[in-house]
């Protein structure tokens, strides 16, 4: 599995906002191309010292092959010339599924001999597409 994250700008190069109807359809092609996605927020900083530049962070989970990677240069390319970017930030990494591991609590425990569970997150190597 891979975890690719979208950082998309808010603004054109000359800082005026990109139109909210524009915002609106990249969801919906993330929506058609990868079935879900998740956007956990927005930034704002400084670039060049002179303008702010606001981005929205999208985050996507596909497969890990070279069809998801072709996939994903291409969702690269039609977001540059829609948006018109010189160039949209997009990062990826293999993750691997979350995985359960049990063991018996100990006798002098207040649950003793009920089992517990924790939840493990394992990841990978990442790239820039």
């Amino acid at each position: 599995m891979r975890k690719c994250e979208i950082h998309l700008p808010l603004n054109y190069r000359d800082g005026n906002p990109i139109e909210q109807e524009k915002i609106d359809r990249v969801r919906e092609e993330l929506l058609a191309d990868f079935d879900w996605f998740a956007e956990p927020y927005r930034r704002t900083w400084r670039y060049d010292g002179r303008q702010c530049v606001e981005i929205a962070k999208f985050e996507i989970v596909t497969t890990d092959d070279k069809l998801a990677k072709k996939r994903l240069k291409e969702l690269k390319e039609r977001l540059k010339e829609f948006l018109p970017q010189v160039d949209i930030l997009m990062t990826s990494q293999v993750v691997r599924r979350m995985r359960r591991l049990t063991r018996k609590r100990s006798n002098s425990s207040p649950y003793s001999g009920q089992t517990t569970q924790r939840l493990v997150i394992i990841a990978g190597h990442g790239f820039v597409v």
